[in-house]
């Protein structure tokens, strides 16, 4: 018959996709599978997601993602994709120029955005408190005070003793911090991510 056909699906499902009627067509497929074609269904959904608003994506994806488990990591990756270019937005203020085109690029290798952002803007690292790292004098006693703390606790470590705060020297705001936490979303290693600082750094 029609129905069992896919041919109904096949118009209904696009249809309650542009409508974003998420809720219904999730409910529509639960009751009917019949009706719908799953490769169908997944190219349009997929299709869908990577070109519409991205609010509109994730809440497309929050409902209709768990019955589309061959999709799974193709909506893991827009999801961090998104999570990661709203957190360089609001919270590492990156909206230079050079900024703002990286944010209009599908991150499809993060290790490869996040090299080519730091490469843009190598200063964020110094975002949250860590700007006197930019200042030569201050970034030479930082450096001063973190070869007496580090110093300090391998001495420690190895004749297992136990430091005084007065001995043990003060460990400076370390620069990267919230490179760090971009990388933890985009899913990379956090030596990775250290190697690609030190690279921008030089």
């Amino acid at each position: 018959s029609i129905r069992h056909s896919g041919l109904v699906g096949r118009r209904l499902f696009a249809n309650l996709l542009d409508q974003h009627s998420f809720v219904m067509l999730r409910d529509m497929v639960a009751l009917s599978p019949t009706w719908f074609c799953g490769a169908h269904m997944q190219t349009t959904l997929l299709s869908f997601v990577e070109n519409a608003e991205p609010s509109v994506a994730i809440k497309c994806i929050d409902i209709l993602g768990p019955r589309f488990c061959n999709l799974a990591s193709k909506f893991d990756r827009f999801r961090r994709s998104h999570d990661a270019k709203q957190f360089v937005t609001e919270v590492m203020n990156g909206d230079t120029q050079f900024i703002s085109e990286l944010l209009n690029t599908d991150i499809t290798c993060p290790a490869s955005w996040l090299q080519s952002f730091l490469s843009m803007s190598p200063k964020c690292m110094l975002i949250d408190g860590c700007d006197f790292w930019d200042d030569p004098t201050s970034a030479f006693n930082a450096c001063a005070d973190a070869a007496m703390y580090f110093s300090s606790q391998i001495a420690a470590s190895l004749s297992r003793k136990q430091l005084e705060g007065s001995t043990q020297g003060t460990l400076p705001p370390m620069p990267g911090q919230l490179v760090m936490q971009l990388a933890n979303i985009l899913g990379l290693d956090d030596l990775f991510t250290k190697r690609c600082m030190v690279d921008a750094a030089l």
